[in-house]
């Protein structure tokens, strides 16, 4: 029954990306904070970690739950990848705005579209001791007959959460939510 859930879900996730946000050139800085980096070098670090994951996926409210060591971190944590905000063409297209702890480090950052065709609606980043914390995404894409929008949290050694609701015309919404904590 989960073979059915992590498939639907990957149509229902992968539907609703917009695809005309062609990957980013080696040569061009990061003028963002690297969210495809961080999550590469996060995925290399759960390959090699494995991990067990207490998974548990949401369709419509049906819940299904798994605990599972072989994960495909490329593909569960893609999405994420997906959010980048570093295109030349974004430079100037977020609001930064950065919050400082009592020692005058940086403790948050959080990036905020000013243009509402932007599908990255907002990055936040949490730092702790100068490590990322925690990660908050919000993402929007819309097209003629969908739209949809995805909340995704991630933890670094903890897990992740996706909440994804995507609507087309002439049919009902559907909602996936999807928990996933690394033991």
């Amino acid at each position: 029954m989960i073979s059915r859930w992590h498939i639907i879900g990957l149509v229902l996730l992968t539907a609703c990306q917009n695809t005309t946000t062609g990957s980013q050139s080696a040569a061009t800085s990061k003028h963002f904070f690297d969210l495809e980096g961080y999550m590469a070098q996060e995925i290399n670090r759960l390959q090699q970690a494995n991990p067990e994951v207490d998974k548990t996926a949401a369709l419509n409210g049906e819940q299904s739950n798994i605990q599972r060591k072989d994960i495909q971190f490329k593909e569960e944590l893609n999405l994420f990848v997906d959010s980048d905000i570093n295109r030349p063409a974004w430079r100037d297209k977020y609001r930064v705005d950065s919050t400082l702890n009592s020692s005058g480090q940086v403790a948050s950052r959080t990036y905020t579209a000013i243009e509402d065709k932007l599908p990255t609606r907002k990055l936040e980043v949490f730092y702790s001791n100068g490590a990322v914390d925690s990660l908050f995404i919000h993402y929007r894409s819309r097209s003629l007959i969908t739209q949809s929008e995805r909340w995704l949290s991630y933890s670094p050694g903890k897990g992740y959460s996706i909440k994804s609701i995507q609507k087309r015309m002439g049919s009902e919404s559907r909602e996936l939510d999807v928990k996933a904590r690394y033991k």
